[in-house]
């Protein structure tokens, strides 16, 4: 009871924060950070206290009188409460913020090596946290973007070129999509190499688990953000402790199905892997 009304008193904290006009928004932005470095980093409470600080300070980035200088500080943000909703396992969450990302990069060109390093590395933890939320297509968008920014860098790393570009190559099989990789195959192909590629042609899987192909279709796209929805809040109340993964695949199937999806869990793709 004691921590729920510390957070409620950060959260009021934060909301008066955020309508005192008499500070400048940066001066706010400051301030409703201050908030959150009393709080212990890496700890749940530091992550979901993250989720109110970064939607409140969106809010003031894209209010009345936001500004296209402030674009910098939104793609952060985004990026930032998109890590916060991860930690916090609200996936259905974070889609909108890369799909927000991509409209504020897409065609934006730059050669400051400072602003190149920082949207190259913006891209790269949004796309960690939308692996496993069923967006393939939009990753695809956000990793051809990077390529771009990290192969303009000063001097490239070879091992985040080979990355992404593999990471490209593989969500493009596995979706049978080609419009994003389309866009920058020439530079796919010199850098992973044909023998490179080859390999991920056998196993174009993303991590080591396999996962049933409907995960990579448009239908499965366009309705996994509701589907999580439902499944969150119908275990909202469940403790996440050994065992649970069965009753969030149980609930998600059955939560599928009603969108006419017929889903096979990890458990029965893998039939040869221990869960818990």
């Amino acid at each position: 009871m004691r921590q729920v009304e510390v957070d409620m008193n950060r959260a009021a904290q934060i909301k008066s924060i955020a309508e005192d006009s008499r500070l400048s928004i940066n001066g706010r932005v400051e301030a409703i950070l201050s908030v959150r470095e009393e709080v212990d980093a890496d700890t749940d409470e530091y992550y979901k206290l993250g989720c109110t600080v970064f939607e409140t300070i969106r809010a003031l980035l894209l209010g009345d009188n936001y500004e296209e200088c402030r674009r910098d500080d939104l793609l952060m943000c985004d990026c930032l409460l998109a890590e916060a909703y991860w930690h916090t396992s609200r996936s259905w969450l974070i889609a909108p913020l890369a799909q927000e990302l991509y409209a504020m990069l897409a065609g934006s060109l730059t050669t400051d090596p400072g602003k190149l390093s920082i949207y190259s590395q913006v891209l790269g933890r949004v796309c960690y946290c939308l692996r496993g939320t069923g967006h393939p297509r939009l990753m695809m968008k956000l990793l051809a973007i990077r390529l771009g920014y990290e192969k303009a860098l000063p001097e490239p790393d070879p091992e985040n070129l080979e990355d992404i570009a593999g990471d490209l190559y593989r969500l493009a099989l596995l979706t049978d999509c080609n419009t994003w990789l389309g866009t920058v195959e020439a530079d796919v192909v010199a850098i992973l190499g044909a023998e490179k590629m080859k390999a991920i042609e056998k196993a174009p899987q993303m991590g080591h688990l396999k996962a049933d192909p409907v995960e990579y279709t448009e239908q499965w796209e366009n309705i996994i953000d509701k589907v999580e929805a439902e499944v969150g809040e119908e275990l909202a109340g469940e403790p996440v402790c050994m065992g649970f993964c069965f009753k969030y695949w149980s609930v998600k199937e059955r939560v599928l199905h009603k969108y006419g999806i017929d889903w096979r869990s990890p458990m029965l793709m893998n039939p040869g892997v221990t869960f818990d």
